[in-house]
């Protein structure tokens, strides 16, 4: 991200808002919880649950009448799916498009709400192989539904098959994903800056000033005991984080001076390797971001390094590689060793510019680099967009385009391969990523990207990037994608690319790798995900963690990763002098993930006049300790009144379990 985008983004500590709570096809239940008891908000969370029946890609099949299939995921009871007339041996299949992990809870509203249904769910990997995940065969009840919990990995697909005859048919079939615990989500917090000699005397506590104290860590970042984990990296991975990016500038230099940038926090490879002891010291992972420039680098501004700049092309090629080597190599030698590395930072316009930069196209910024002349004597990494659609320009401009995609992969590659290299030579193992923003503007004049070369343009980068690496015999293990609502659109959008993204590469890993959600202020008119006039708050913020956690978690495949925030300390924290905090909403982190998995769907019949007969238990799955048990559950009383006529109640009560689903709700048909 550039300075012009940092001054754009942030109003005193605060960036721009990612996009916000958009209601889409899957509902994301983030709902309120344990109360979260950090300062500068209350915010509270339950584990996310997933619908993802209704995700896009989901697709189901039936025994017969295949016509009326989708009226099963489409969350709307008012509509049915039945089998014809005459037929036999009625069954649902669904396929999820990809192996998941943590579903664990399947829904089921029958045709009719005042008949025995008899069935059987089974899971399979392959739709060839089954295992049993709930057996309700001998069930007697009279009900208009039921719901299944169960914990077992890698299912693709479900089925249901009726083992009773009468008035089959299916309302609504939910699946239910929870979020992954081996998900990475965390920050980068370059930002951040200390040396050998002057450390940083801003703390970091759960409350400021460590007041009251509490078990969590904390502290000042001091370089003198880096393995201590008692500043602000002991602090986020004590609240959930797992991972910190650090991103690295060759020789630091003002955006728009060129003049040397020499503060603590200058992204330079020495205060890097300082920096990455004290994420390590934490506990957190630690990932890299190669820059490969003397500032910013981002969609709309790619310099070269100062002194690469005149390079004959195979020169730059080489110092890339040479770069790269050097620096992974010093992090793994310390003992700092990253466990994922991007090379080049949102390089969706390709990366270190040259001579190409005035044919770039729309969008582009002139920092000094620029307007100091420097990108004028070599040929860099830029793609020539403005040429590649071949059926509407010259064969000579479709070749300037060719080109210089073989440029951007080359450099790509060079970075790849110094990776590789010191992987072999120190029997290591690490993730190279791609680091993509999927602008829907370009450039500070945000000019719109056209609707139809949104997912085509993104098809075309991956497509020509990754052929190329393919044949010198490079491979990328991971994507990772920015976030921002004013460039990037709505959830629904980024959800769309991430999951093309992962069919284009199959296996390869997705994360968003740059986020910012606002915690005040108001919706701008036009936001993509809230009304005009929307208020932020802690609660919201965390609410849009969340959301984000759950479009990595519901891709296909498990391959969604996590999701990280750009610039911690000013998006997760707030404070005065040098005592800072987390927002209550740093609680999200850790309150979003299940402890157990509840049967919290009841359905219930009575006639009118009749009190509803509720369960004096429901099942529960301890996800710790994999132990199935029935826990009490405490209704909340209702007056007779509420079921003295025909139709629909709820009735909401809690469950005695340690873990931190309790809420349970009960449908009632009145008859």
């Amino acid at each position: 991200m550039s300075l012009v985008e940092f001054r754009k983004y942030f109003v005193g500590m605060l960036c721009v808002a990612c996009a916000i709570f958009f209601v889409f096809s899957s509902a994301i239940f983030a709902q309120p919880g344990a109360q979260s008891q950090a300062p500068r908000g209350t915010a509270e969370f339950l584990p996310v649950e997933s619908n993802i029946a209704q995700k896009f890609w989901v697709r189901a099949a039936v025994s017969s009448n295949s016509r009326d299939a989708a009226l099963a995921l489409d969350g709307n009871k008012n509509t049915v799916w039945k089998p014809a007339e005459g037929s036999s041996h009625h069954w649902l299949m669904i396929d999820l498009e990809g192996a998941y992990d943590a579903v664990r809870r399947t829904e089921v509203v029958f045709a009719d709400n005042n008949t025995v249904y008899q069935y059987k769910l089974e899971g399979s990997e392959d739709a060839t192989n089954w295992f049993t995940l709930s057996d309700r065969s001998n069930n007697t009840q009279r009900v208009a539904g039921f719901s299944d919990i169960f914990v077992r990995k890698g299912i693709r697909f479900l089925k249901l098959t009726f083992t009773s005859s009468e008035n089959i048919g299916i309302r609504e079939f939910k699946v239910i994903n929870y979020l992954r615990d081996n998900m990475t989500n965390g920050s980068d917090m370059s930002e951040l800056g200390a040396n050998m000699a002057d450390d940083n005397h801003t703390t970091y506590f759960y409350h400021a000033g460590n007041n009251p104290p509490t078990e969590y860590r904390g502290g000042m970042l001091r370089t003198s005991d880096p393995n201590a984990g008692d500043n602000i990296f002991g602090l986020v991975k004590d609240l959930g984080w797992s991972v910190n990016r650090l991103r690295i500038w060759n020789e630091p230099k003002g955006e728009n001076t060129g003049i040397p940038n020499n503060a603590v926090s200058n992204c330079s490879p020495e205060n890097t390797l300082i920096m990455s002891r004290l994420v390590t010291g934490s506990g957190l992972d630690l990932a890299i971001n190669f820059h490969y420039s003397d500032s910013w680098s981002d969609p709309q501004n790619q310099p070269k390094p100062y002194a690469w700049a005149e390079l004959p092309f195979d020169e730059l090629v080489n110092a890339t590689y040479d770069f790269t080597y050097k620096m992974i190599r010093d992090l793994v030698v310390q003992g700092t060793v990253p466990t994922i590395v991007a090379i080049g930072n949102e390089v969706s316009n390709g990366l270190m510019w040259g001579k190409e930069y005035d044919d770039l196209g729309a969008g582009v910024d002139h920092h000094h680099y620029y307007t100091s002349g420097r990108h004028l004597h070599e040929w860099g990494g830029g793609i020539i967009w403005k040429y590649w659609r071949e059926d509407r320009v010259t064969a000579e401009q479709y070749r300037q385009y060719i080109e210089s995609f073989n440029r951007f992969a080359r450099i790509i590659d060079a970075g790849i391969k110094a990776v590789r290299k010191v992987e072999e030579e120190m029997n290591i193992e690490i993730e190279i990523e791609i680091h993509k923003a999927i602008n829907l503007v370009e450039g500070s004049a945000r000019i719109p990207v056209p609707d139809e070369d949104k997912m085509p343009k993104v098809t075309e980068f991956i497509t020509q990037l990754t052929k190329r690496l393919n044949v010198m015999g490079s491979r990328i293990d991971r994507v990772g994608i920015s976030y921002y609502e004013d460039w990037h659109g709505s959830y629904a959008e980024i959800e769309r690319f991430a999951y093309e993204i992962s069919k284009l590469l199959p296996g390869v890993k997705i994360n968003i790798s740059e986020c910012s959600p606002r915690v005040q202020g108001a919706a701008r008119a036009g936001h993509n995900n809230y009304p005009e006039g929307f208020p932020f708050s802690a609660q919201t913020q965390g609410d849009e963690f969340a959301q984000l956690f759950a479009i990595m978690n519901d891709l296909p495949d498990n391959v969604g990763q996590g999701v990280w925030t750009w610039a911690g300390t000013r998006v997760n924290f707030r404070g005065t002098g040098n005592d800072r905090e987390p927002f209550s909403s740093i609680r999200v982190y850790s309150d979003a993930y299940a402890t157990n998995v509840l049967e919290n769907e009841i359905y219930v019949t009575t006639r009118a006049g009749f009190s509803p007969t509720l369960p004096q238990t429901v099942k529960n799955i301890d996800l710790k300790t994999g132990a199935t048990s029935n826990v009490n559950v405490t209704w909340n009383a209702i007056p007779a009144t509420v079921y003295s006529a025909t139709g629909n109640i709820t009735i909401t009560g809690v469950a005695q379990t340690n873990g931190n689903i309790k809420e349970v709700k009960a449908n009632v048909t009145v008859l």
